[in-house]
C-alpha cells in the first residue's frame, strides 16, 4: 500500500517539476547559419548583451512569456536598434483536454521609442490572435479608433486609451495599413519604451533579400510617429 502512495506521489512530484520547467522561457543563442539573415537586416548574429532577453522575457511572445525563443540577430535601422528572432509557443485550450496547438512567428523588438508612451496593443484582425498574455484578457482595455473601416481591420487595447488613442494618426495609419498588405497578420506591442512586433511564420523568412529590411523600416517608421504623435498630443508627459 506505501509503496504504491510513494509511487504516486512520486508521479505527481515529477509532473509538477516537469510544469515548472515549461513555463520558463526557453532562451535560444546566436546560431552561425544566421549569418545570411543578418547581413540582410544590416546586423549581427545573436543578442545585443546575455542580459537583454532576461531583461524582455514578458514581452518576447506575443501571448505567453514561456516560448522558445531562438535565432537573434540585431542592429540599427532608421536610427532605432531592433533584436529579431524567431519565437514559439504553445497553447492548451481548457475545452479540449489533452489538445495542444503550437505557434512560430518572426519577432522584432524596436529599441528606443520614448518610455512615456501608454502600453498599446494592436492586432490584426485577420490573424486570429488570442487577445491574452498568459491567459491574461485584454478585453476589458479595447478602444476604438473613430475610423470605422480602420476598426473592422485592426482593434486596439490599453489600460490608457485616452492617451493611447490619439497616437493613431492619419499617418500611423497609413503605415499599419502598408504592414497589414505586406507581412500580413501583424501583432504589435508598445511597452516600456520597446515596439515589439510579430507575424506567424512557420519557417524563417528573415532572410529574403530586402524585403525584410523594408520591413524592418516601416517599424522604425512606426516607431517615430507614435513619439512624434505622443510629445504633440501629451507634452505634460515630458
Amino acid at each position: 500500500m506505501w509503496v504504491i502512495v510513494g509511487i504516486v506521489l512520486a508521479a505527481f512530484i515529477l509532473i509538477a517539476v516537469v510544469s515548472s520547467l515549461d513555463k520558463k522561457p526557453s532562451i535560444g543563442q546566436a546560431d552561425p547559419r544566421d549569418s545570411a539573415t543578418a547581413a540582410a537586416a544590416g546586423g549581427q548574429i545573436g543578442w545585443p548583451t546575455p542580459q537583454w532577453p532576461d531583461q524582455h522575457k514578458a514581452n518576447l511572445g506575443p501571448e505567453a512569456d514561456n516560448g522558445r525563443h531562438t535565432n537573434p540577430i540585431h542592429g540599427t535601422v532608421s536610427g532605432f536598434h531592433f533584436v529579431s528572432y524567431r519565437t514559439q509557443w504553445s497553447f492548451h485550450p481548457s475545452s479540449s483536454p489533452g489538445v495542444i496547438f503550437s505557434y512560430h512567428a518572426d519577432a522584432v523588438a524596436i529599441v528606443g521609442i520614448s518610455q512615456n508612451l501608454p502600453d498599446l496593443e494592436i492586432i490584426s484582425a485577420h490573424g486570429d490572435w488570442r487577445v491574452t498574455l498568459n491567459e491574461r484578457s485584454f478585453d476589458d482595455r479595447k478602444f476604438t479608433s473613430g475610423d470605422a473601416d480602420f476598426d473592422t481591420q485592426w482593434s486596439f487595447y490599453s489600460g490608457d486609451a485616452g492617451h493611447a488613442k490619439p497616437l493613431l494618426t492619419a499617418q500611423a495609419k497609413e503605415v499599419l495599413t502598408v504592414l497589414d498588405q505586406t507581412v500580413g497578420a501583424l501583432r504589435i506591442r508598445v511597452h516600456g519604451g520597446v515596439l515589439h512586433a510579430w507575424f506567424k511564420a512557420k519557417e524563417d523568412v528573415r532572410s529574403q533579400d530586402q524585403a525584410y529590411l523594408r520591413y524592418l523600416q516601416a517599424l522604425s517608421v512606426l516607431a517615430r510617429i507614435l513619439n512624434a504623435a505622443a510629445h504633440e498630443h501629451q507634452p505634460n508627459r515630458y
